[in-house]
C-alpha cells in the first residue's frame, strides 16, 4: 500500500473561523493524502489548491472556499476514489491550469457554482437545488447510469452554446441534459432529454442559449418548407461526440414559450422542419407541460434545434429532384405555386455554400433548366415577399442526368 503523508478516518475540520482567515488557502505541495471511507474532512473558510501530490478520496471532503488545481500532471483527485466532494458555500469557482476528476460530486449551500475549466464527474453529479454554470467551459460526466445526473430544482447554464453538457452512455433509456439559464429577461429551465433505444455506448454533448437565434447567426427568417416560424427565446446545441447509434430526441418547455408545435434544425444556411414529431402534453414538473419528441435522429456533427411551428397545407410545392436530360419530364426546376408570387428570388449554392446561380422573379417561363450543372446535390434558398413579410425557404435539390 502506498505511504500517505496524511491519512484521515474520522471528522476532521480544516481552517477552522478564528484560527485561518476567510481568505486563507490550503495549498497542496506534493503531500500524499488518504481520506478513508468513514471519514468526513470540511475545508471550511479555506480555498483547495492543489499544486503536485496525490488526493485518494474514499469518504467526503465538503469545501466552503474556492477549488483549483494547478498540477498539469494529475487531475488532482486520484482515480481510485469512490468518495465525495460537496461544494457547500457561496458562489463558488472551480479554477485552476487543470481540470479535476471528481467522482461524485455535490453541489449545495447557496449561489451560483461558476467553472472556469472544463470538469469531469466519473460517477454521480448531485446539483440538488443550485446553478451550475459552465461559462464557455465543458463539463463531462462519465458514468453511465442514467440517473448520473441528480436534481431537485438545479440546472446547468452556460454562455450561449459555447460551453456543454457531456454525457456518456452505455445503457437502453433516458438521459438528461438539465439546461436553464438565468441570462436574459427570463430566467428558463428548459432540459433536453436524450433517449437511447437499445444499449450502446455513445457520448452526447447538449448546451443551451437563453437568446435570440438571430443574435448567434442562425436567422429565423430562413425556413425549410413547411414552417412559418422558429422560437424567438432559445434553442439548444446537440452533439454526438461518439457513438453511431441514432437516438430519440426530447425538448421540454411550456405554453409561455409561445405555443410551438414542432422541432426545427439549423442545417448548414437554413432551418429545416424535423417532421414526424410527437407532441404529448402533462405536468413535467417545474412548470414544464409540454414534450415533442423526434424519434431515431442520426446526428452527425453539430447541430441547432429549436422549437418551431408549421404550416397545414404548403402554399408552395418545391421538389428534391429534377433531371435536365431533354426527355420532357421533369427537365426544369419548377417551384409550384410561385408564379402566384411574382416578388420572389431564388438562389441556388453548392455545399460550401457558394451561389452558383440566382433569378429574380422566379416563374415556370424562367425556371432553371440546370445548364453548365454537373450531377449532384444542391442548395436552394426560395425567398417570397408574402404581403409585405418577406419568407425564406431552404432545402436541398438533386439534379440528375
Amino acid at each position: 500500500m502506498k505511504a500517505y503523508k496524511f491519512i484521515f478516518g474520522t471528522a476532521f475540520t480544516l481552517g477552522l473561523a478564528g484560527i485561518l482567515p476567510a481568505s486563507a488557502q490550503w495549498v497542496n505541495n506534493g503531500a500524499d493524502v488518504f481520506i478513508a471511507s468513514t471519514a468526513q474532512v470540511m475545508v471550511n473558510n479555506t480555498d483547495y489548491v492543489h499544486q503536485s501530490g496525490d488526493v485518494e478520496l474514499q469518504g467526503w471532503l465538503g469545501l466552503n472556499g474556492n477549488w483549483e488545481n494547478n498540477d498539469a500532471s494529475s487531475l488532482a483527485l486520484n482515480p481510485a476514489g469512490t468518495g465525495t466532494v460537496e461544494f457547500s458555500g457561496i458562489d463558488q469557482n472551480f479554477g485552476g491550469t487543470n481540470k479535476t476528476q471528481f467522482y461524485n460530486l455535490l453541489l449545495s449551500g447557496a449561489g451560483i457554482k461558476t467553472m472556469n475549466i472544463d470538469q469531469e464527474v466519473s460517477n454521480t453529479l448531485d446539483l440538488t437545488d443550485r446553478e451550475l454554470a459552465l461559462q464557455n467551459f465543458n463539463l463531462s460526466v462519465t458514468g453511465t447510469a442514467l440517473d448520473a445526473i441528480k436534481r431537485s430544482s438545479g440546472f446547468i447554464s452556460s454562455i450561449s452554446t459555447q460551453g456543454a453538457i457531456i454525457r456518456n452512455t452505455s445503457l437502453a433509456g433516458e438521459y438528461l441534459f438539465p439546461t436553464g439559464s438565468t441570462l436574459g429577461a427570463t430566467a428558463r429551465y428548459r432540459p433536453v432529454i436524450l433517449t437511447i433505444p437499445t444499449a450502446a455506448d455513445a457520448r452526447l454533448a447538449v448546451s443551451f442559449a437563453n437568446s435570440d437565434p438571430n443574435a448567434n447567426g442562425l436567422p429565423r427568417d430562413v425556413l425549410g418548407q413547411g414552417l412559418t416560424d422558429i422560437n424567438p427565446n432559445f434553442y439548444h446545441r446537440i452533439e454526438r461526440l461518439a457513438g453511431t447509434t441514432p437516438f430519440d430526441i426530447s425538448m421540454l418547455y411550456n405554453d409561455a414559450d409561445g405555443g410551438f408545435k414542432e422541432m426545427a434544425y439549423w442545417e448548414n444556411t437554413g432551418w429545416k422542419n424535423l417532421n414526424k414529431t410527437t407532441l404529448t402534453t402533462a405536468n413535467y414538473g417545474d412548470g414544464l407541460t409540454s414534450r415533442i419528441t423526434k424519434s431515431s435522429v442520426d446526428l452527425m456533427g453539430i447541430q441547432y434545434f429549436a422549437l418551431a411551428n408549421g404550416k397545414g397545407t404548403n402554399f408552395l410545392t418545391i421538389p428534391t429532384a429534377f433531371s435536365p436530360n431533354g426527355d420532357g419530364m421533369n427537365d426544369l426546376f419548377l417551384i409550384g405555386g410561385l408564379d402566384g408570387y411574382p416578388d420572389n428570388e431564388v438562389r441556388i449554392l453548392n455545399r460550401w455554400g457558394d451561389e452558383l446561380y440566382y433569378k429574380k422573379s422566379y416563374s415556370s417561363s424562367n425556371a432553371f433548366d440546370g445548364a453548365g450543372f454537373d450531377p449532384g446535390t444542391y442548395y436552394y434558398v426560395v425567398k417570397v415577399n408574402l404581403n409585405g413579410q418577406v419568407r425564406s425557404f431552404a432545402g436541398y435539390i438533386t439534379l440528375l442526368r
